[in-house]
């Protein structure tokens, strides 16, 4: 049964399809080596082991009766827990939440148990889903699997360090500004932060409305392969989130990689990387020289003024006193924020933030002068984007640090911020990988980065680069 823990998901429905093994088997044994590492990592924070062992059997069941039980039949798999799932816990990590039960189940969840799949349990990520710590006041702190002094990242760190100490075959995170990217660089796993509006994220914590957005939701996973077989299935419209809209997509093994023009950096002026992270860059690089490809060292020059847009875009709510305004903090507390019910919820929280006050508030003049500066800065990069087919870049400039570091004043964001936030202010689809490891053995990663709609082409990419630079290492845990 051991043998089971670290098979990609693709190989693991293979061996449930040709009956090698039943679904039930598969969870067992999952669940057996979740017990077994859970208590070092802190990632798995709800584990509903009898619920998914009824769906075990019922799929086993319809298998035997020759019954399509769908693409993900009997898959396990976990959810990053600002994901809602109905009858389940789900917090977002905020203590106000610490006990709310939802009774919807967010889209892309219930499209992946139509297709077969097994909701096993829901993983770790900080309140607000916000920071560089995978941590929290319900569940305390989830630590890396290669060496449990350092951090996993955020938000969607449980998701990651889950997946690499072999308890979870696949999972969905969430990414705004590099969650779902840093835990995986840190953790040497997959993932694929989707173009902005490919993916719906109805049923989040905090509920993800409003221009002043970001957020993707996405697989994680061991191979590229599961990644490209997640995506069919959790895309498209769900006439419910605004931003969600139908996008063409192609399968990636029919993309090609012939005469293809891709900008690569290691550098991007704002933070020097680690070593390990320039040889990873470089290694992804020769590999790509094997192909017929037009290579160029360089990096989309508006990425620069990234955190100027991104600082000022959330000085809106600066300085403001808390104090003024505490019923926003209706947030933090388990009511239910879907769509029908936030129409009227932000009539009232738009007449409690008049009670706002604060020396520094942003006018809402202001506010609408800084998003027109964000949309130029997405020309500029989308201009950038018109010369090259992808970009390859670190994903941070450095490895994965202790626990803590982030709250110290020698910190600097902007090792971890500056690589992906820009991409993300423009909403363009990444794929993470990991390259390497230091000579400590933390993983090292980096990212392929392509224009809107082009998922398919980072996936195959993907593809390539993980087969060539060796892509995921257990570790030793």
């Amino acid at each position: 049964m051991a043998d089971f823990q670290y098979l990609t998901a693709s190989e693991i429905l293979e061996r449930i399809k040709m009956e090698q093994v039943s679904a039930k088997e598969v969870l067992t044994s999952l669940i057996n080596r979740i017990k077994s590492v859970n208590g070092s990592v802190n990632a798995i924070v709800q584990l509903d082991e009898t619920g998914a062992l009824s769906q075990a059997e019922a799929i086993d069941k319809q298998l035997r009766a020759g019954k399509n039980a769908g693409p993900l039949a009997g898959l396990p798999i976990t959810i990053k827990d600002n994901i809602e799932v109905s009858g389940m816990i789900t917090t977002g990590g905020i203590l106000g939440r610490k006990d709310y039960v939802p009774t919807y189940t967010a889209p892309v969840v219930q499209r992946l148990r139509d297709a077969g799949a097994i909701i096993l349990g829901k993983t770790n990520c900080p309140p607000f889903c916000a920071g560089f710590e995978t941590e929290n006041d319900i569940y305390g702190l989830t630590k890396n699997p290669y060496d449990i002094s350092k951090t996993v990242g955020s938000s969607s760190g449980g998701e990651a360090a889950i997946i690499a100490a072999g308890g979870s075959y696949l999972g969905i995170g969430s990414d705004s500004g590099g969650s779902m990217r840093w835990p995986s660089h840190f953790c040497g796993i997959t993932s694929l932060v989707p173009t902005f509006g490919r993916v719906p994220r109805t049923g989040t914590i905090p509920p993800y409305f409003g221009f002043l957005d970001t957020t993707q939701i996405g697989p994680m996973a061991r191979s590229v392969k599961d990644l490209s077989l997640i995506l069919p299935i959790i895309m498209g419209p769900d006439n419910s989130d605004s931003r969600c809209m139908p996008l063409s997509y192609h399968d990636p093994e029919i993309v090609s990689l012939e005469k293809l023009s891709i900008a690569y950096y290691t550098d991007n002026g704002f933070v020097e990387p680690h070593k390990t992270v320039k040889q990873v860059i470089s290694k992804a690089v020769e590999s790509l020289e094997k192909l017929d490809l037009d290579l160029e060292e360089k990096y989309p020059p508006a990425t620069h003024e990234f955190y100027d847009v991104g600082g000022g875009l959330n000085r809106f709510s600066a300085n403001i006193d808390r104090d003024t305004i505490p019923e926003i903090r209706e947030w933090e507390e388990p009511i239910e924020m879907y769509p029908d019910k936030i129409y009227n919820l932000a009539d009232s929280w738009l007449a409690k933030a008049k009670t706002a006050k604060g020396d520094g508030a942003m006018l809402g003049l202001e506010f609408y002068f800084w998003s027109i500066k964000w949309d130029t800065y997405r020309s500029k990069i989308l201009q950038f984007m018109k010369k090259y087919d992808a970009i390859i870049c670190p994903i941070s400039a450095i490895p994965a640090f202790p626990h803590g570091e982030s709250s110290s004043s020698e910190f600097n964001p902007l090792e971890l911020l500056s690589y992906t936030h820009p991409y993300s202010l423009v909403g363009l689809p990444s794929v993470a990988l990991s390259g390497g490891t230091t000579n400590t053995g933390l993983p090292i990663g980096f990212q392929v980065i392509s224009n809107h709609g082009n998922e398919s082409l980072i996936l195959k990419l993907g593809s390539y680069l993980e087969e060539m630079l060796g892509g995921f290492q257990p570790p030793s845990l």
